[in-house]
C-alpha cells in the first residue's frame, strides 16, 4: 500500500513549483526573490469517524502517543506529496486538510481529500499573493535620522540588496517590509534610558528581516544598556537567562554566529506589545566591539488546540506568528506613530 496526497499550487491558472522544503526552515517558491523561505504548515484529521478510527487505529499499532498521527511530507515535482511514516501508515478513507503557506492566500481551507487505497491523489490548491502593499511616506534617507542611520548603513544588506532599494523592491515579500519598519520604529521609541537615548543608537546595521523579526549588529552599548535596564528597580526590561527556541541560533547564525563562541541571552520589555531581544555576546568579550542580535515583538501567548496530524517546516503560520500588519494599527499610535515611515495598501 502507497497511499499519498499530491497538493499541487496554482497561482492565476500556473503551476507555482515549490523548488525547496527544509525541515527547519521552510520552502521557497520558484521564481522567488527573497532569500528566507516560508513557513508551511500541514494540519489533517479524520473527516468522518470510520476514518478517524482508522487513524488512530495506526498510531496505535505504532505505539505512536495518544492523539498524534505521525506522516511525512515531501518535495516532488514542485508540488507537496504527504505520505505515511511507512508504506502501511496512511490509511484510505476522507481527511479534513489544513494546509498553510506563509504570504500565501489558500482558497477554501480547510479541504475534504479523499485517500484512496494503493493509490495517490491529487489536489488543486489555488492560492495568491497577500493583496496588501507597503508604501513608503518618502525615501529613506527621509525617515527618522536614527532609522535612516541604520537603513543606510553599507552593512545593512538583504538578500543581495542594500536595505534602501531592498525596500523599495516590488517582488519583495510585504510582510518581511512591514516587519523591519516596525521593529526598527519599536527600537526608536524605546527609551534607553531617556527617550533621548534610544535603544536604536547601540543598533549599526541590519542582516536580516523575516516576517515576525529581525537580525541587527549592534555595539557593546546594546547589550549593557539591557543589563542596566533589567536591573532597574522599575524593571522596563526583564532578563529571561538563555533562550530555549532554536530559531534564535537559525537567526543569529546567518550573521556567522558560533555555537561555541557566542553565549545568548534574552531580555523582554514590559507591556504589550513586548519587545524581544535575544543577544549573541562573545564568551572571549575582550576586545570584541559588537554583538547580533534577534528582535522580534511579543502581541501576547498564543493558543493552538486541533486534534489531528501537524506538520510543519520553518515557524507555524499561523497562529503563533506576529502578523506585523496587524501591529501596525497598535503602532500608529503612541511614542512609535512618528516613526514607521509607511502606510499599508490594498487587502
Amino acid at each position: 500500500m502507497n497511499e499519498r496526497v499530491r497538493f499541487r499550487l496554482l497561482e492565476n491558472g500556473q503551476h507555482l513549483r515549490i523548488v525547496k522544503l527544509d525541515a527547519e526552515e521552510g520552502a521557497v517558491l520558484e521564481g522567488e526573490t527573497d532569500a528566507l523561505p516560508r513557513g508551511v504548515t500541514v494540519n489533517f484529521w479524520g473527516a468522518n469517524p470510520v476514518t478517524e478510527y482508522r487513524l488512530r487505529r495506526v498510531a496505535q499499532l505504532r505505539g505512536w502517543p495518544a492523539g498524534t498521527f505521525r506522516a511525512n511530507m515531501r518535495l516532488d515535482g514542485g508540488d507537496l506529496v504527504l505520505e505515511g511514516k511507512d508504506p502501511e501508515a496512511l490509511p484510505s478513507g476522507v481527511l479534513r486538510v489544513w494546509l498553510g503557506i506563509a504570504d500565501l492566500e489558500l482558497r477554501d481551507m480547510p479541504i475534504h481529500v479523499e485517500v484512496r487505497a494503493n493509490a495517490e491523489t491529487t489536489v488543486t490548491v489555488h492560492v495568491r499573493p497577500d493583496p496588501r502593499r507597503v508604501e513608503l511616506t518618502g525615501p529613506v534617507a527621509s525617515f527618522d535620522p536614527e532609522i535612516a542611520r541604520v537603513l543606510l548603513d553599507p552593512a545593512s544588506v538583504l538578500d543581495g540588496r542594500p536595505c534602501a532599494e531592498w525596500l523599495e523592491a516590488p517582488r519583495v515579500r510585504p510582510r518581511r517590509k512591514a516587519c523591519l519598519l516596525n521593529l526598527l520604529a519599536k527600537l526608536r521609541a524605546t527609551a534607553a534610558p531617556t527617550p533621548k537615548q534610544p535603544l536604536i543608537r547601540a543598533v549599526q546595521s541590519v542582516f536580516l528581516a523575516d516576517v515576525d523579526r529581525i537580525g541587527v549588529r549592534a555595539n557593546f552599548e546594546f547589550y549593557n544598556t539591557l543589563v542596566a535596564l533589567a536591573r532597574d528597580p522599575k524593571k522596563p526590561f526583564y532578563a529571561e537567562g538563555a533562550p530555549a527556541a532554536s530559531i534564535h541560533f537559525r537567526v543569529l547564525e546567518r550573521a556567522g554566529v558560533d555555537r561555541e563562541r557566542f553565549a545568548l541571552y534574552s531580555f523582554r520589555q514590559e507591556g504589550r506589545p513586548s519587545l524581544q531581544a535575544v543577544v549573541a555576546v562573545p564568551i572571549e568579550a575582550r576586545g570584541a566591539d559588537h554583538v547580533f542580535a534577534d528582535v522580534d515583538v511579543d502581541l501576547g501567548n498564543p493558543l493552538q488546540d486541533v486534534v489531528g496530524a501537524l506538520i510543519h517546516f520553518g515557524e507555524v503560520v499561523a497562529p503563533g506568528r506576529t502578523d506585523h500588519f496587524k501591529l501596525y494599527s497598535k503602532l500608529n499610535r503612541g511614542a512609535t506613530k512618528d516613526f514607521l515611515h509607511y502606510r499599508i495598501l490594498g487587502g
